[in-house]
């Protein structure tokens, strides 16, 4: 359609009038392709529509497929998702009949990226994963790879993922298509980290910074690294390669990318034992945040600065931090998991000030984030049931404290380093001991086995020594 592409709006329009069958869809075809240029996505699918019943009638099939693509994009457009993949697949279908692999392939791989954005994963890395069998060697098959690698992970097959990009890692090095290779190759880092596979995934960053070409690529892979050697406990290599990643994003003014090594920094000083660096990078990172209207960060710093705190033992601050976070996180049900896990650090604050009073009545107020029919099977209420449970017991609510650890206990499955079963065998275990009951040396066993597993030693010598002199009376008897 050269000839076609050549004339004017006013010369098309002329020609339309008289002009029917395939050379009226051509001309309204060319006619939308400038419509959609303008954005004009109404007037194109209009054109398109009746584009697409003048082909029909004649034998013009590549331009019903080339019709089908285009308002198949129209329809993508249009926000009418359903249209679109049919238009897609319906002209894949049209140039699989005429034997045009690569276009048949693009259009499942645009059927593929669209699948992608409305998270239908598992259709879209199955589209894709066609495409790339259509598309072979073909120029796009890298790409075809590349988005089923990007599908598959998002729908939890890691290592299918992994597959694939292997297959577009060796399609772009042969294309010579360096950035491609390097988006692939950070999909890939991604994968190695999520299987386990750490050392893999060091040695493919570290072998990204030779190919990285710009100063913001090294800098990414520079802290991709830190993140890497920090999951493997190498803190003192990762916090030189987030110092590294910090200079150059600050050189670049990149203050969203320096934010996030200054989070990452924060965890490092805390895990090095320099609190006070971990907590002043954690204060540079939400501050960035705020100021680049990152809500999600600004909360997340937050939260790990409350974590900071009582880690070192600074409860009061800890507790003002996650009354604070509770009262913004409890206004938006997106946040809820975020409020509950506040709500159980800030109930362990106040017992690890020795406030089991305010603990109590803290555990009152908050217990509404739960549902009224959740139970203690559910790990983020257990854990919450489990300081409670502390509070009740040493502030002389034996009877509800001995409740709560029943119910702890039967809806658990007994994990001896889950701290909130540890604590109700040692409040039940204790009370029936007290009571003569049978069961309190089995209880007892297993809180000390719980403490010793959690490294309360204390807790568990305590446990030990009232069980020795409750086995000593019964020989003496």
């Amino acid at each position: 359609m050269p000839e076609i592409q050549a004339l004017t709006d006013d010369e098309l329009w002329d020609q339309l009038d008289g002009c029917f069958g395939a050379r009226r869809a051509e001309i309204l075809c060319e006619l939308a392709r400038r419509a959609m240029d303008s954005y004009a996505f109404q007037r194109a699918d209009i054109m398109l529509e009746e584009a697409a019943t003048n082909a029909r009638g004649v034998s013009c099939t590549p331009l019903q497929a080339e019709i089908a693509s285009a308002r198949a994009v129209v329809a993508s457009h249009l926000g009418d998702v359903a249209r679109a993949l049919s238009l897609f697949e319906a002209s894949a279908r049209i140039y699989m009949d005429l034997e045009d692999l690569h276009a048949a392939a693009q259009a499942l791989l645009n059927k593929a990226r669209l699948e992608l954005m409305c998270d239908q994963f598992e259709v879209a890395a199955s589209t894709a994963r066609d495409a790339r069998r259509i598309a072979d060697e073909d120029s796009i098959a890298g790409e075809t790879a590349l988005l089923e690698a990007q599908a598959a992970w998002e729908c939890g097959e890691a290592q299918s993922a992994l597959d694939a990009c292997t297959f577009a890692e060796a399609h772009f090095r042969r294309a010579q298509d360096l950035d491609k290779g390097l988006e692939v190759a950070n999909l890939r880092i991604t994968l190695l980290v999520e299987l386990g596979h750490l050392k893999d995934a060091q040695v493919a960053a570290s072998a990204l910074l030779s190919l990285a070409p710009h100063a913001n690529q090294r800098a990414r892979v520079h802290l991709r690294l830190a993140e890497i050697l920090t999951q493997r406990g190498r803190t003192k290599k990762a916090l030189h390669q987030s110092d590294q990643a910090l200079t150059a994003y600050r050189a670049l003014e990149s203050w969203l990318a320096v934010a996030e090594c200054q989070e990452l920094r924060a965890q490092i000083f805390h895990l090095l034992g320099r609190r006070r660096k971990a907590q002043k990078a954690l204060r540079q990172a939400r501050a960035l945040f705020d100021a680049n209207g990152c809500y999600d960060s600004v909360l997340r710093t937050q939260m790990k600065q409350a974590m900071f705190l009582q880690s070192a033992g600074k409860h009061a601050k800890a507790a003002k931090v996650n009354r604070q976070l509770i009262q913004v996180l409890a206004q938006d049900d997106d946040y809820l998991i975020e409020a509950q896990c506040s709500a159980v650090r800030l109930l362990e604050c106040l017992v690890g000030r020795g406030r089991e009073w305010a603990c109590c009545e803290a555990a009152e107020e908050w217990t509404k984030l739960w549902t009224e029919d959740i139970t203690a099977a559910d790990p983020g209420y257990r854990a919450f049931l489990g300081v409670w449970t502390i509070a009740l017991d040493r502030t002389g609510r034996t009877r509800q404290a001995l409740a709560t650890a029943n119910h702890i206990l039967k809806a658990s499955v007994g994990d001896p380093a889950d701290p909130a079963v540890t604590w109700a065998y040692d409040v039940r275990g204790r009370n029936r001991l007290t009571e003569g009951h049978p069961g309190a040396e089995r209880d007892l066993a297993h809180a000390i086995n719980g403490h010793l597993a959690l490294h309360q030693h204390a807790d568990a010598a305590h446990l030990a020594a009232l069980l020795s002199n409750h086995l000593d009376q019964l020989a003496a008897d």
